[in-house]
């Protein structure tokens, strides 16, 4: 929803905060339906963005745990990064990978885009909290 609806033509995409009267809309929506064509409540890119945002901060255990922060870090200087980090990830429970995996595929499409002015380091800034 977020790439389909314009997201990113959209400068500041998760960065720009969404309209606090449409969020809980549309977090009653979700509440009330469970499923919910985002589409067809016609919301701003930056309301789905801010939703999404706010459904990562609001899970109970943090969608990379915080016992394996230390690990990642550990990976971060080594040579073999990629290999190390791919082994980290693998701990995590299938759903968190399959989500993690979705959602860093879409990020890399924000990230390309040159209209949100959101490159990977903006990216980690505004999202560093809500994933760990």
């Amino acid at each position: 929803m977020v790439t389909e609806e314009g997201g990113l033509e959209m400068e500041g995409l998760y960065r720009v905060p969404g309209n606090q009267a449409q969020l809980s809309e549309l977090e009653k929506a979700f509440r009330e339906k469970g499923d919910v064509d985002i589409g067809s409540l016609d919301m701003p890119v930056h309301v789905v963005a801010t939703a999404v945002k706010t459904f990562f901060s609001s899970l109970a255990e943090p969608l990379i745990p915080s016992d394996l922060h230390n690990d990642i870090l550990e990976c971060i200087d080594q040579p073999e990064v990629i290999e190390r980090l791919h082994a980290v990830m693998s701990r995590l429970a299938p759903v968190n990978q399959n989500v993690l995996c979705y959602f860093t595929s879409h990020l890399r499409r924000v990230a390309s885009s040159p209209s949100t002015a959101m490159d990977f380091h903006n990216l980690s800034k505004v999202l560093f909290p809500t994933l760990f």
